[in-house]
């Protein structure tokens, strides 16, 4: 499943373009190309996003639509991600593109290259320039996530805490956490607002409060029974959720291999390990 697109691109008031959709469905990694006949646009298109700069689109008097200064320039993204449909624009006066991606256009890189021979005829090729986008890697960013660490600013009732290092390791999953909205917000952006920590640190609190000999089980039990307070915060159920259901399928997956292949040691183990965390 495509978890994010560029579902299409609209230019208004560019070269000869007054206003025109492209629906185009670019998804990440993949090459797109627009094809089109003489007067559809496509120099237009390169224009407009050539003349994007960090704050804003700054065209050349010549690329206003008829040539007219008073046309304000546009460009806009609409954006799905994960279901939710958001939307960048730039113009003269503001650049959101800038904010999620670079921009970069190639004028043609082919030349002619005569390559002359001492006892023959010379030979002529077509040649491509490099084209270099990035000249650095960006580093590998790793989760700076510690069991034993959150362990220890939980409290007394730590026990009940289990690691979660198998779902820092999925990408679409935290794709799917760190950019599902609840209404225009960001679910995270939501959930560390001071409110919503409060009620958080509160709910701890109580747990900590609880016997400490009692066993992981039975407190655990105490929570499900009383997550109402955290049930109500609508971003920390969508987020549950999220991850329940990532769960789920993966339960589904071994459920599968299990019919097809038989309960090999493997299967048996990661099927009991999914269990435990579908319960959890």
């Amino acid at each position: 499943m495509v978890q994010e697109k560029i579902q299409s691109i609209t230019i208004e008031n560019i070269k000869g373009i007054e206003k025109k959709v492209f629906n185009l469905d670019i998804i990440p990694n993949k090459p797109s190309i627009l094809v089109a006949p003489n007067g559809f646009g496509k120099s237009s298109f390169a224009i407009a996003f050539n003349s994007l700069n960090r704050d804003r689109i700054k065209l050349k008097d010549e690329h206003f639509h008829k040539n007219d200064l008073n046309f304000i320039p546009k460009i806009s993204l609409s954006i799905e991600r994960c279901g939710n449909l958001t939307t960048l624009e730039a113009d003269s006066s503001k650049n959101e593109i800038f904010q999620e991606f670079s921009c970069f256009v190639i004028n043609s890189q082919l030349y002619a290259r005569g390559k002359g021979s001492q006892y023959g005829r010379a030979t002529a090729t077509l040649e491509i320039e490099d084209i270099v986008l990035e000249n650095k890697i960006p580093r590998n960013e790793k989760f700076n996530y510690s069991l034993k660490e959150n362990q220890k600013r939980f409290g007394n009732n730590s026990k009940v805490l289990t690691s979660i290092r198998y779902l820092l390791d999925k990408r679409t999953l935290i794709v799917e956490l760190f950019e599902k909205e609840e209404g225009k917000k960001k679910l995270f952006d939501e959930a560390i607002k001071v409110k919503n920590q409060k009620v958080i640190n509160s709910f701890i609190k109580k747990i900590n409060t609880l016997p400490s000999n009692k066993t992981k089980d039975e407190i655990l039990t105490h929570i499900e029974n009383n997550l109402s307070e955290l049930r109500n915060i609508t971003c920390l159920k969508c987020i549950a959720d999220i991850i329940k259901n990532m769960r789920i399928m993966k339960l589904a997956v071994i459920y599968q291999q299990y019919n097809l292949y038989g309960c090999t040691m493997m299967i048996r183990k990661d099927l009991k390990k999914s269990m435990n965390i579908v319960n959890t």
